[in-house]
């Protein structure tokens, strides 16, 4: 009796693995049989960075996957087999079958069928042609649905959409054509309002800016309006943070933020899939900030700058005995310590300065006083910023006369103007003034503060700004 159990044994358990092995890796076992290191390798990474849930959605079009995955491979292989692109990139930047969370479907094909003709050409003429093609017929719109969910068959039709639909849409034709590819975006602007995403695209050990559907290959995200006068230069939007979106998940965000709710974060941070790249754009240092003891030692603290309102836009590093460490905090830029709670960035210590080296000046109202001119009532990046909105509406020389100072709004004359200054975690009032001569005057402002001018109904006009020996410096 022993005999004959013992065999029969060993046969169900053997088919009970080979059943359970089957079931949970079909598609790993298909690119085992080939034998395709590169594919195998490929597979693991997206394996290793999919939820359940996604994992299941995925492996429901089995034959997709393995088809997409060994199209990626193919599109790239000469240029991973040369070491010209690290693997870690192209799984990162060009193997994805899913950007974001639209629907699956077999864009890789359907691009490459499309763009082919492209497949020799120089990147500059192929970013170039792609652009041409898809910005045909193509307005920037902001009240399009979120860009999120559309798939390339949706996109490649879109008629209207922001910076994110723009960026987002010409990710597949150049991953189709082996060129990896993400989206790199600043949550909010530090000395305007607003923020922006972009292309990079990986060329020769570097990720080069450029911008879907508008802008080709070395094109500045920052600048927002070029002379053709190499005299004139109009000043550039700065970046609170720049992050570049990744396939896979950023672990030390994810470790940090763990026991933090996805609605009790700002919403820079509701996906933990990016990775922060301030410092290959602009200058950068490390600060540290110490916060009140009231503060709980697990509560997340954040750098906000300033957009409309206080926009959080940089997660701390590390936290000991009540001093928080950022990395790779730009120079050059107003930043406010907070907390963020039911919504909203609550201050945790004084608005602070940091200047072109790292070093940080805290704005706390100094006993002194300083007479305050007001010539201006926007910041010159702003009034750019309108312009190019609004070019086809404005005469030709609009960026020469505001260049010039011309076209610049000032005062009203006969106006009562109002002056606010950040104190104790609010905007408390100063004094009230009339126009005259197209400026306003305040003999007596609190030095080493940020301020605020309101109108005749105190709703705050263009930025907040500090007094450099009168002068306005506006942030």
């Amino acid at each position: 009796m022993n005999n004959f159990y013992f065999p029969y044994w060993i046969f169900l358990l053997c088919l009970f693995n080979s059943c359970t092995m089957f079931q949970k890796d079909s598609v790993e076992s298909y690119f085992d049989r080939t034998a395709d290191s590169l594919c195998i390798h490929a597979y693991s990474f997206i394996k290793d960075n999919l939820t359940e849930e996604q994992l299941k959605v995925w492996k429901s079009q089995e034959e997709l996957l393995i088809q997409d995955i060994t199209s990626s491979v193919a599109s790239c292989r000469p240029l991973l087999e040369q070491q010209k692109v690290p693997f870690s990139v192209f799984c990162e930047y060009l193997l994805p079958i899913q950007i974001d969370k639209e629907p699956i479907e077999n864009w890789r094909e359907k691009c490459f069928s499309e763009f082919d003709f492209l497949k020799d050409s120089s990147l500059i003429y192929i970013c170039d042609t792609i652009n041409n093609l898809l910005k045909k017929d193509f307005a920037f719109s902001l009240k399009e649905d979120s860009y999120v969910t559309m798939p390339w068959s949706q996109l490649r039709t879109l008629r209207k959409g922001d910076c994110y639909h723009m960026a987002k849409s010409v990710l597949y034709p150049l991953r189709a054509l082996g060129y990896p590819c993400p989206v790199d975006f600043s949550p909010c602007w530090g000395n305007t309002t607003g923020g922006h995403s972009w292309n990079v695209v990986y060329v020769n050990g570097r990720m080069v800016p450029f911008m879907g559907r508008e802008k080709g290959i070395n094109y500045n995200p920052f600048l927002i309006y070029r002379f053709e006068d190499s005299t004139k230069v109009a000043p550039g939007r700065y970046p609170g943070k720049v992050y570049r979106k990744t396939f896979s998940i950023n672990k030390e965000l994810q470790q940090r933020f763990k026991s933090v709710s996805v609605a009790d974060l700002p919403p820079f941070l509701s996906d933990c899939r990016m990775k922060d790249v301030t410092a290959e754009y602009v200058s950068v240092s490390e600060v540290e900030i110490k916060v009140a003891d009231t503060i709980p030692v697990e509560e997340p603290v954040y750098l906000a700058v300033y957009s409309g309102d206080w926009m959080a836009t940089a997660y701390m590093d590390t936290c000991q005995k009540g001093i928080v460490t950022f990395k790779d905090v730009k120079n050059e830029m107003l930043y406010m310590p907070v907390v963020y709670r039911n919504g909203k960035e609550l201050p945790v210590n004084n608005p602070f300065i940091m200047d072109e080296k790292g070093g940080k000046r805290f704005l706390n109202p100094d006993s002194k006083t300083e007479r305050c001119v007001v010539s201006y009532l926007l910041p010159l990046i702003c009034e750019y910023s309108t312009a190019v909105a609004n070019k086809d509406k404005l005469p030709e020389d609009i960026f020469d006369r505001l260049c010039s100072g011309e076209a610049r709004k000032r005062p009203a004359n006969g106006e009562a103007y109002s002056l606010f200054y950040w104190r104790e975690n609010e905007w408390q009032y100063i004094d009230t003034k009339i126009a005259a001569n197209d400026q306003i005057v305040f003999p007596e402002v609190p030095q080493n503060v940020l301020l605020y001018l309101a109108d005749k109904d105190r709703k705050f006009i263009g930025r907040c700004f500090t007094l450099d020996n009168g002068e306005m410096v506006w942030w």
